[in-house]
């Protein structure tokens, strides 16, 4: 497995800080439970909206308690991913690579998409960036079906990017390649994690086959 080794950290204020977030981490995945059925519901909202029409009044008011949830929940965000990595340091004494890789291109993305002309989405742009959202706070589900866990994250993340490259006009006010940076490192820490996932998954196997 490929890891970030902190272990050459000097001890103090920061074995302290690791602590401090680490014994977070409960909450962290209770908020991580919230944020996946709030952004499923907003999603949910404006597929609901786009198949019967709703009124513009109805559309602009989602939207808008949509966008502020957007804007204010970014250091919440920052807060989450400091603490998964600050448990993964007390664990196991170091940081996965994709653990470090996706969190900070979700964090880039969940800035970046604070700074897009989110009041001129359409419904379905909506439910693209917040289908996305939700898929970065699925983690929790894996226990529960690795299916759901994957193809989650595969659909919310490609279907934002069809709609970023097709409707960028609309809404960007960021370069695009800044987009496309954020993404380069989710896509490289999901790779990541699947090939761990994957040799888990064989070695697992392996083992089973010579036990019988």
């Amino acid at each position: 497995m490929v890891k970030l080794n902190l272990n050459n950290m000097k001890m103090g204020d920061k074995s302290s800080l690791i602590s401090f977030f680490a014994n977070q981490y409960k909450a962290r995945m209770q908020w991580q439970q919230a944020e996946f059925f709030i952004y499923g519901g907003f999603a949910l909202s404006f597929l609901l909206c786009e198949i019967f029409g709703a009124s513009k009044t109805m559309i602009d008011l989602l939207r808008q308690i949509n966008i502020v949830f957007i804007q204010k929940t970014l250091i919440l965000r920052l807060w989450s991913y400091s603490v998964d990595i600050s448990n993964a340091v007390q664990k196991i004494g170091s940081a996965p690579i994709w653990l470090v890789s996706h969190h900070f291109g979700v964090s880039l993305l969940h800035y970046f998409v604070t700074q897009l002309a989110l009041h001129k989405m359409t419904p379905l742009m909506l439910l693209a960036a917040n289908w996305t959202a939700n898929a970065s706070s699925n983690t929790w589900t894996k226990k529960y079906s690795t299916f759901f866990y994957w193809a989650n994250i595969l659909i919310g993340y490609s279907w934002t990017e069809i709609y970023l490259n097709i409707h960028r006009e609309t809404f960007l006010t960021v370069p695009l390649a800044y987009i496309h940076f954020a993404h380069f490192f989710i896509v490289v820490g999901v790779v990541l994690l699947a090939k761990e996932t994957i040799d888990k998954y064989r070695v697992k196997n392996t083992e089973k086959s010579k036990s019988t």
